[in-house]
């Protein structure tokens, strides 16, 4: 059975080497982008199980790439994770309006 191959898109290099190794070990493929300009670039150009994205983001922040991923027939079948330290309502409303499958509180997933 092949990996499951995941995108992570984050401006941070900590959060992004934590997801790795953490995801790594659990057996994925795990490809990274520092903000989502790349991370859309690299979504269109790979085939991806799953993306993980942060929202505030240089270039291109985290609902526009998820809303153009959605917009995009090659990608738009790719469940979308928002995994970011904004943890309103409105954000989280956002988050799924952007076209994302879940969204996770940072504070959350890295307690």
């Amino acid at each position: 059975m092949d990996a499951t191959k995941i995108l992570i898109v984050d401006d941070s290099a900590v959060v992004r080497k934590s997801l790795i190794k953490l995801l790594e070990e659990a057996g994925a493929e795990v490809t990274a982008a520092e903000d989502g300009e790349q991370g859309l670039e690299i979504a269109l150009s790979q085939s991806f199980d799953l993306i993980i994205t942060d929202v505030e983001m240089p270039k291109l922040g985290g609902y526009a790439l998820c809303l153009k991923l959605k917009n995009n027939q090659a990608t738009r079948s790719i469940p979308v994770i928002i995994l970011s330290t904004q943890d309103s309502d409105e954000a989280i409303e956002r988050g799924f309006q952007s076209g994302a499958t879940a969204y996770i509180s940072k504070s959350e997933a890295m307690s």
